[in-house]
């Protein structure tokens, strides 16, 4: 928000700015993006308007008119996404890998690559990912920590108040539970992430290996 306000010479700060924008605004807005930075999907491009929606509703109070975000929508598509040559969300496809490619990728991470981890240990947890993400069929997410950090240009403050900001990273919330039961259960919830400042994906507590015997081919196997 602060780049396009210096980009277009807006006067005033940006939330002046923000109250007083108009359709015409929001379609200068979304033009600016378009030819400064690399957008190549319009569903990327409608998600920029969808968070200028929520930015004016959470600095004016007010929603977006109705008929101005539809006139919007027209215009997007029928100016933004030809002159862009804005293609349609995973319009390519997603490549899905099999049981031969997984073999693939772990020889080559092991036996051939001749990159230089920060840590050796991480060449293994790679190959550990790559067996969890095949056999799980989990999200990447779900095993490396991809959470956005918080930005530390004071913008949160701005938005929300600093009182807001620090409840939420305390993991403290005056409207919560106002039971006892509810109030316990928020804390276990809650214990592994914020209680204990981890991160939402999988760690190696979290792994429990048993080797346990089949009654009846007696064979073992991990679990």
């Amino acid at each position: 928000r602060r780049r396009y306000c210096k980009s277009a010479k807006l006067a005033g700060s940006w939330q002046v700015v923000i109250g007083k924008a108009d359709r015409a605004m929001a379609m200068d807005f979304l033009l600016h993006l378009c030819e400064a930075y690399s957008i190549k999907s319009w569903g990327t491009s409608w998600e920029y308007f969808r968070q200028y929606k929520q930015l004016y509703a959470s600095v004016t109070g007010r929603y977006m008119d109705r008929n101005n975000s539809r006139e919007v929508l027209k215009w997007h598509d029928a100016t933004l996404v030809p002159r862009f040559n804005l293609q349609a969300p995973n319009s390519g496809g997603k490549d899905v890998a099999d049981s031969g490619d997984l073999l693939a990728l772990q020889t080559f991470n092991i036996a051939y690559d001749t990159s230089i981890f920060s840590w050796e240990r991480h060449r293994i947890q790679l190959s550990g990912c790559y067996l969890g993400l095949a056999f799980t069929g989990a999200r990447p997410a779900e095993f490396v920590d991809g959470e956005k950090k918080s930005p530390k240009d004071g913008c949160l403050e701005e938005l929300f108040g600093r009182k807001a900001i620090e409840g939420s990273f305390s993991g403290k919330d005056e409207d919560g539970a106002r039971d006892e039961d509810s109030r316990v259960l928020e804390e276990i919830l809650s214990q592994e992430t914020v209680g204990r400042g981890r991160p939402k994906c999988l760690c190696y507590e979290d792994i429990l290996l048993m080797v346990v015997r089949h009654s009846i081919t007696i064979r073992t196997s991990c679990r």
